[in-house]
């Protein structure tokens, strides 16, 4: 199941967003896909109840499936449905161990309830594969990229998005990002974040890895920039009107990261772009 994109559907809106985005990208990558639906336990000691609630549960996710399939159908994208019992996270993680890219919708929440148990901040830290993030006004930001610039969007409109910074990941995350602009035909920016307010576009490590960037994707659009100022802020910034931003996973278990602790959970939780996230440990040989 290496070429096979997994997507996290409830009836929800941010649900169909993240469908319509993993259906263009598996026909841009000729994946196929499995929409998986979820089913929690309830906590009740009467069986025969019980078995009514998971009945109700598991028709009313093949009704919502139905229009996703004959979606995935009338695109040429390979397509089938699961309905799986469990915790969604603790369900998608599992089987993340067997596909390639897993793809979960957000909607866009601020406070407590957005830092604390959401399925995506649960992906993101520990899928065994890539893990996409797409946001509930994504449909109708993504819009924009094919018109007139949206008043207010930052300068890298329409660009694919990397958070660099120096480290043994930021090769394999400017690697990721190079390949996914190339196949979208967009240009490529790599942002880096100076809390300090020193800049740093001198620093020798990402004019070299752009570079290597240029060899191998000659006709790529690429460059290298450094932003001053608090780094989810200017992260978010940065991304916002972007085709995608891409960040590693260090900082989302509590470990430094491209961008640090925290930070990189706010981001993911803050940007109105599509997310993905790398595993900063090594990826399955499946992946190659």
């Amino acid at each position: 199941m290496a070429n096979t994109i997994l997507v996290g559907i409830d009836a929800s809106t941010e649900s169909a967003a993240a469908a319509d985005w993993a259906l263009a990208e598996a026909k841009s990558l000729k994946w196929s896909v499995v929409f998986v639906h979820a089913v929690s336990p309830v906590d009740v000691a009467d069986p025969e109840v019980e078995a009514r609630y998971f009945r109700a549960a598991f028709s009313e996710a093949e009704r919502t499936f139905g229009p996703l399939l004959e979606d995935a159908e009338s695109r040429g994208v390979p397509a089938e449905s699961r309905v799986v019992a469990g915790r969604a996270k603790d369900v998608l993680i599992r089987l993340s161990s067997r596909a390639g890219l897993v793809v979960v919708g957000r909607r866009h929440r601020t406070g407590y309830a957005s830092r604390f148990g959401s399925v995506s901040a649960a992906l993101a830290a520990h899928s065994s594969c890539w893990t996409a993030v797409i946001p509930e006004r994504w449909k109708r930001d993504q819009s924009a990229l094919d018109g007139v610039r949206a008043p207010g969007t930052a300068r890298f409109f329409g660009h694919v998005i990397v958070g660099a910074e120096e480290g043994p990941e930021a090769a394999n995350l400017l690697a990721v990002a190079a390949e996914l602009a190339q196949r979208h035909g967009a240009p490529l920016t790599a942002v880096t974040v100076s809390p300090d307010g020193a800049a740093r576009d001198g620093t020798a490590w990402l004019p070299e890895l752009l570079h290597r960037i240029n060899e191998k994707h000659p006709q790529l659009q690429c460059a290298g920039v450094t932003l001053t100022g608090t780094p989810a802020g200017e992260v978010t910034e940065a991304a916002s009107g972007a085709r995608l931003l891409v960040i590693g996973s260090r900082g989302l278990s509590g470990r430094p990261g491209i961008v640090r602790g925290s930070v990189s959970q706010a981001v993911l939780e803050s940007t109105s772009s599509p997310v993905l996230v790398i595993p900063s440990r090594p990826l399955k040989p499946e992946r190659d």
